[in-house]
């Protein structure tokens, strides 16, 4: 699951909201910044976090 979004505040909002549902409760949520495009994005998965800092994004 990634969404993307323009700000934090509508990340945070989303993530919260997310997990509140029940096919993530067990799940860790991810707020990434992109610093090239300067969006945010909510994710479930950490490798993408991972890909990131490697490649110094």
């Amino acid at each position: 699951m990634i969404k993307k979004l323009k700000s934090l505040e509508g990340a945070k909002s989303n993530a919260k909201g997310k997990s509140f549902e029940k096919k993530y409760k067990h799940k860790t949520l991810y707020i990434i910044h992109c610093n090239r495009t300067g969006n945010f994005y909510v994710d479930t998965d950490s490798l993408i976090r991972v890909w990131e800092q490697l490649l110094g994004y």
